[in-house]
């Protein structure tokens, strides 16, 4: 008889990853997950005190998955978390983060991620972008669509600006600055929602 295999039981957070929740929540590696989305965009919410009520509860058994809804401030919510995470998932918010908020914010990662954990980051290729700028021909008929792309990509709206550049070079510099983490994949040319511009980094917890 085939052994079956077991399945991981992990704690996931998820900031403002949009969609990768449910991406998740399918993957069937995934069957025994307690897994926090955080991002003050969502509707609806779970208290911090009722997560935490659900965290324990599920780690006296994890034998089922659970999806809760944070909106509190990233920076707070991590600061003052007692749940420590298996992965930490940040697509395409890191960007948003403000250069003098960098260091803090990969302190709060590291505080929050198990030692040998998962950091899951994707963010705007800037040499990509800069390149796009370079190449441009402003009075080709397809210049108003590939320009919306490179301008939102570059500034996003003033509402949600991006406010951190981000290279392969950076990445490398600021998550290993501090000995928190090593680099253990880096793809320059990563295609996520269609398209072809951004960085996905793989980093473990140290």
């Amino acid at each position: 008889m085939k052994k079956e295999k077991k399945k991981r039981s992990e704690t996931i957070l998820n900031i403002a990853g949009g969609n990768i929740g449910v991406l998740i929540e399918n993957d069937k590696e995934f069957d025994n997950h307690f897994m926090i989305s955080n991002d003050i965009s969502y509707f609806t919410e779970s208290e911090p005190e009722e997560i935490e009520k659900e965290y324990f509860k599920w780690e006296e058994k994890k034998n089922y998955n659970i999806h809760m809804i944070c909106t509190m401030d990233t920076f707070e919510f991590m600061s003052k978390t007692l749940i420590m995470f298996d992965r930490i998932y940040v697509y395409r918010f890191l960007e948003h983060v403000s250069r003098t908020n960098v260091l803090y914010f990969i302190y709060l990662i590291s505080r929050v991620l198990k030692h040998g954990g998962l950091l899951d980051i994707i963010v705007p290729n800037y040499r990509t972008l800069a390149q796009r700028i370079l190449d441009e021909k402003v009075y080709d008929a397809n210049f108003e669509k590939e320009d919306i792309l490179t301008t939102t990509e570059l500034l996003n709206d003033k509402e949600d600006p991006h406010c951190s550049i981000w290279t392969k070079d950076r990445i490398e510099k600021f998550l290993t600055l501090e000995e928190r983490f090593k680099i253990e994949n880096i793809n320059e040319s990563f295609n996520f929602d269609g398209r072809n511009i951004y960085i996905r980094a793989l980093l473990r917890r140290l």
